[in-house]
């Protein structure tokens, strides 16, 4: 998959409101793809529409757009409506009168738990990756995945920021991944471990990867770079092969939850070696490209849950560092 940069277009009635809107937060340094792509359906849904509408999104238009949505989740409704929120703040402050819309409390489930791999699980998985077997459709695949999954492990990556590595941007002399395309856009230099700087020079080595001819670390037939929904289709295979149970769409284990492993074994190995946390937790937290210290605190229980031997070292900590973190946030 080639990647190229998402660039909104409006065309209803709201077009050069939307416009603006979305213009300044990219000028703000956010990309803002995923809500700009929602003011993009609901520019269609209010360009179809054939009675006038407000010269400002109002109540009427915004539930009208809402209830013509009744299939999607409570989760993305409220998406939407911090979307439309924002827009009414932005629109505010141009001295313009918006409806700002609540949200819809009673339905969001933040009971959702990461899944956090034994290091045997790991072990396992990292043995069925190493025997993906070569297939003609996917001839990167096999060389390309155990190393991928080793990354995502070993320097708790997103998977985005990892497909979107270039060759220029693994300094394999140094043991060090310099990150572009991050979720706060701001750049990052991830320091790996020996081993797994070993087993990035003999990848990069390999003779399939370098008749690939692709600028991308990680690349596809293509010469743009893996696809991340063909990565997480193999993760869930691999999880089979390696029996670990797969609990279905939205439960888990999911991807991600690799990053998530990655930062609770960080904290376990650090704690139980007697490192001072609280000094060792804004690395992690600079480290995982967290925008704010909260989001790495949720670690800090997730470790004490999944390691009760060091539950009260752990529970002291949080208490007194992050008394308001809500645990399964997502990051």
């Amino acid at each position: 998959m080639i990647n190229t940069t998402f660039s909104a277009k409006f065309t209803g009635p709201y077009a050069e409101i939307l416009q603006l809107f979305v213009s300044n937060k990219n000028a703000s340094g956010y990309k803002y793809e995923t809500a700009s792509k929602m003011l993009m359906h609901f520019d269609n849904y209010c360009n179809s529409l054939d009675k006038p509408v407000p010269t400002i999104p109002d109540k009427k238009i915004i539930e009208s757009y809402m209830q013509s949505q009744p299939h999607l989740s409570a989760t993305t409704k409220n998406k939407m409506l911090t979307t439309f929120r924002q827009l009414a703040l932005f629109l505010d402050g141009l001295n313009y009168e918006a409806y700002c819309p609540p949200f819809i409390k009673e339905t969001v489930n933040d009971s959702f738990a990461p899944y956090i791999f034994t290091k045997e699980e790991i072990a396992r998985f990292f043995i069925s990756a190493d025997n993906i077997q070569s297939k003609a459709n996917t001839p990167y695949m096999h060389i390309v995945l155990p190393t991928l999954f080793r990354m995502l492990y070993g320097c708790g990556l997103r998977i985005n920021e990892a497909v979107n590595l270039e060759n220029k941007d693994v300094d394999l002399e140094n043991g060090i991944l310099i990150l572009h395309k991050t979720k706060y856009n701001k750049e990052r230099l991830i320091p790996m471990s020996d081993s797994l700087t070993n087993v990035c020079r003999i990848y990069a080595k390999n003779e399939i990867i370098l008749l690939a001819k692709s600028k991308y670390f990680f690349p596809a037939p293509d010469r743009g770079h893996v696809s991340v929904n063909a990565v997480r289709e193999r993760f869930k295979g691999l999880l089979f092969k390696s029996g670990i149970n797969y609990h279905g769409q939205g439960k888990g284990p999911r991807l991600h939850d690799l990053r998530h492993t990655f930062a609770v074994h960080c904290l376990h190995e650090w704690a139980t070696s007697g490192k001072d946390i609280q000094v060792a937790l804004p690395l992690l937290s600079s480290y995982l490209g967290h925008e704010y210290l909260t989001a790495t605190g949720k670690y800090l229980r997730l470790t004490a849950d999944v390691y009760p031997e060091i539950t009260e070292r752990m529970s002291q900590l949080y208490k007194t560092l992050f008394p308001e973190v809500t645990l399964y946030e997502t990051d």
